[in-house]
Formats: C-alpha cells, sequence, structure tokens
C-alpha cells in the first residue's frame, strides 16, 4: 500500500459491510450504517477494481455479497410467486434494471385526434407492440427457468 493516511478499511468493517449487503442492503446504505460515508464504498471498489489491497478482497466481496443476495430473492420470488409476484420482482427490478426492467408499452394515443385511434392500422400497431412486449415477456421467464434449474 502506497504511503500516506492509513484506510479505515480493516477486515471487520469490510466483513460487517459485505454482512449486511448479503442480507439485501445497498452497498452505500451498509455502509452508512456502520457509521462511514455512503460514498466511500465505492471509493473502496473502485480502487479494489485497479488492484489495490486491501480493497480488491472487499471489491470482490461485495460483488459475491451483492449476488448472493440477488439468488435469495430470486429463489423467494419463485417460491411465493402465487401469494404476490409484484414484492420480490420489484427489489429485483430495483437492485438490476438491466435485467429485470420492464418495458413500458406506449400510450397509443394519437396527438391528432382527428384521426381514428382504431383505424386498422393503428390496431395492426397496437398488436404488434403488445406481440412484442408478449415475447420479450416469455424470454425471460425462460431465462429466469433456465437459472433457476427447472
Amino acid at each position: 500500500m502506497p504511503a500516506g493516511r492509513p484506510t479505515i478499511l480493516t477486515p471487520e468493517l469490510g466483513a460487517r459491510i459485505c454482512e449486511l449487503v448479503k442480507a439485501g442492503n445497498a452497498p452505500e446504505t451498509a455502509t452508512e450504517s456502520c457509521g462511514i460515508h455512503r460514498r466511500q464504498v465505492w471509493e473502496w471498489i473502485e480502487k479494489g477494481n485497479r488492484g489495490l489491497e486491501p480493497y480488491a478482497e472487499f471489491a470482490q466481496s461485495i460483488m459475491r455479497a451483492r449476488a448472493d443476495a440477488e439468488i435469495r430473492v430470486q429463489g423467494h420470488a419463485q417460491s411465493h410467486m402465487e401469494k404476490d409476484p409484484r414484492t420480490p420482482f420489484e427489489w429485483l427490478r430495483r437492485r438490476n434494471p438491466k435485467i429485470w426492467e420492464v418495458p413500458k408499452p406506449e400510450l397509443l394515443v394519437k396527438e391528432d385526434s382527428s384521426q381514428d385511434a382504431t383505424s386498422p392500422e393503428d390496431l395492426t400497431t397496437r398488436r404488434a407492440k403488445l406481440a412484442a412486449l408478449l415475447e420479450d415477456t416469455d424470454q425471460r421467464l425462460a431465462e429466469f427457468e433456465v437459472k433457476d434449474g427447472k
């Protein structure tokens, strides 16, 4: 480690932050809960991504903790899907929107109100967009089932 001010990231502090992240908390929240400014965690992770110790080990531990939390919630979502699928799905969507975000269908209201919103062309467009949305949803469900081993 280069000379300078010693780090406050001790093995015990890193383990506590990772424990909180594994429980489902955001890294910022976990860090703040330990009395450290919430931005600090990303500085440590950035240093870890550059291979600096003890930050590299911490960054890897945070990645594993986040993955463990996501796996746990996915399992919970799968087992409680009939009761209320929205809660675990919402957590997953917020946690990793690139994977879990559901495309929002556009409102198909024409700005020019002189045109009939139920014209055959408009209905064809609506059907095509809905079919694409359903196909995307089916693909996401299939990927989820493959990850879950079904």
